[in-house]
């Protein structure tokens, strides 16, 4: 979805999550921090009960009301949401998986979505998510893929500050 936050409201919440992945980095450091690295994404946990705007931006937004549209009143969750910070980390590594449950049960219930927020321009610049086009149809992943290597039929997510991504948790991507 093209635009849907304000760039003001998307400047403000990497502030702050910034000002939170500082702090806990610093605690990190002492054995202390609740952060943890994969692939070369910092994962914060509890980001919904660090600050109000986690909520704002999840919850008050009608961000939610997307996902309503393709499963109506038969529900969803949220396998994984993801603020993309400008903080950056160096050492990306492939890690081609589904979300959990499909990772392990591909024919599992469809209604497990994932919501990425970038606060910043996410592109191949940056590592932006690579994925595999069409891939949520496939019933298994593909004989061809090396779990730990580039993969020539995906594509790299391209997105501008404002801009929302949410996909089916069955999507092979990294």
């Amino acid at each position: 979805y093209k635009d849907f936050f304000a760039k003001e409201f998307l400047e403000k919440v990497n502030r702050i999550s910034n000002s939170f992945l500082k702090f806990e980095g610093r605690f990190n450091k002492i054995g202390l921090g609740n952060r943890s690295f994969r692939n070369g994404t910092l994962f914060t946990a509890d980001l919904l009960c660090k600050h109000d705007v986690f909520y704002e931006l999840l919850a008050s937004s009608g961000l939610l009301k997307i996902p309503l549209k393709f499963f109506g009143n038969n529900g969803f969750i949220i396998r994984e949401f993801k603020i993309i910070s400008s903080v950056q980390h160096k050492g990306f590594k492939y890690w081609w998986h589904r979300d959990h449950p499909y990772m392990y049960d591909p024919n599992a219930r469809d209604v497990g979505i994932g919501v990425l927020v970038p606060l910043i321009d996410f592109n191949s610049e940056v590592g932006s998510t690579v994925l595999i086009p069409k891939s949520h149809l496939f019933e298994c992943m593909p004989s061809d893929l090396n779990v730990e290597l580039p993969y020539p039929k995906s594509m790299q997510l391209n997105t501008k500050l404002g801009d929302v991504f949410i996909y089916n948790g069955r999507l092979i991507h990294s």
